[in-house]
């Protein structure tokens, strides 16, 4: 999301330092100019989050989450037993990427996983992004099967 922020007699725009790019937007950077200004990252690199006063890799997957030490003992278990359908049913309502997660994995891993990876994924705020938008076919897991573990065996 894009702020317009005031202080000191100044006024400034904060926001994404970073976005997803596709074909469209590239070429549009392309035309106006920006394409020396580009910087695009390596798909297969870490991407790091600052948390408890370093910086830190985050999970490259599933098995780093669980077996690396980036969740509690309490986080992990609350993440694995909503992954695998025990959690809160899932609402009438569309939900916002941060109801979506936290109800199906928990505040702890949407705080230290999902939020960091998100925000700079989408350039949003992930309790204002509609989950339906930004992670359909997450979603379509458990819309198919009942959790998130379910619906990837199918």
């Amino acid at each position: 999301n894009i702020t317009t922020r005031t202080g000191n007699g100044r006024l400034w725009e904060e926001g994404p330092n970073s976005f997803q790019p596709g074909d469209p937007i590239l070429e549009t950077a392309c035309d106006v100019g920006l394409r020396d200004d580009i910087l695009l990252a390596d798909p297969s690199s870490y991407r790091f989050v600052y948390w408890e006063g370093q910086l830190r890799a985050l999970p490259a997957g599933p098995t780093d989450a669980v077996f690396g030490d980036f969740l509690s003992w309490p986080g992990k278990i609350r993440a694995g037993l909503g992954a695998i359908g025990i959690k809160d049913p899932m609402p009438e309502k569309e939900e916002t990427v941060k109801e979506f997660v936290t109800r199906n994995l928990g505040e702890e891993a949407f705080e230290r996983l999902i939020d960091p990876f998100v925000s700079g994924v989408y350039a949003g705020d992930p309790s204002c992004l509609s989950a339906e938008a930004a992670t359909g076919r997450v979603q379509v897991l458990e819309k198919t099967a009942g959790s998130l573990v379910a619906g990837a065996r199918k």
